[in-house]
């Protein structure tokens, strides 16, 4: 349900790097604060870092003018998803062998996780986040942050049963959302 390390790295490394930027970009971290040390700082300060970076849509592409030179093939496609990104609430219906079922108003999405796997994270399913899911490769993740209510919801049996409809529903109809690269 994991990125492979690989792909994992990629990730990690360009997403840090167009945070780190962001972060300087707005004064969020100092100006003599390297990519090494910002990946060292706290949760807190990256979550700044992204918050910034959605707020300022333009970033994405002075990024990309900005260090083009400097960035493979991989990396730009991993940055220019972003324009691609779905953010919002979500319920994490379940977690499966290959993925999660993340759903979004009628939407259903297969999710991988980065790292490590959802039910790492989270005792019981469904639960509901907020986060940002986007386009890596031939796959959907998310971009490392999730938030989740300081009071998390506990469905009642109607809501957890129109919950698995809408997702049987979706695999039966073949419209479980596996790739945003279209």
């Amino acid at each position: 349900m994991t990125l492979d390390q690989d792909e994992y790295n990629l990730f990690l490394k360009t997403h840090l790097t167009l945070l780190h930027f962001s972060g300087l970009k707005g004064n969020i971290i100092s100006l003599n604060t390297s990519v090494e040390k910002f990946i060292n700082l706290s949760f807190e300060n990256k979550f700044k870092c992204r918050k910034y970076f959605y707020d300022h849509p333009h970033l994405l592409d002075e990024f990309l003018q900005t260090n083009s030179a400097n960035l493979g093939i991989d990396e730009i496609s991993v940055i220019k998803n972003f324009k691609k990104k779905i953010s919002g609430n979500f319920i994490i219906l379940k977690c499966l062998k290959k993925h999660a079922i993340f759903l979004k108003d009628e939407n259903t999405y297969a999710v991988k996780a980065l790292g490590n796997s959802f039910d790492e994270f989270f005792s019981y399913f469904p639960v509901t986040v907020t986060a940002t899911i986007l386009p890596f490769k031939d796959k959907i993740i998310y971009d490392g942050f999730m938030q989740s209510p300081d009071i998390q919801l506990y469905f009642g049996s109607n809501m957890r049963r129109e919950f698995n409809e809408q997702y049987q529903d979706a695999k039966k109809t073949k419209t479980i959302i596996v790739s945003m690269d279209n």
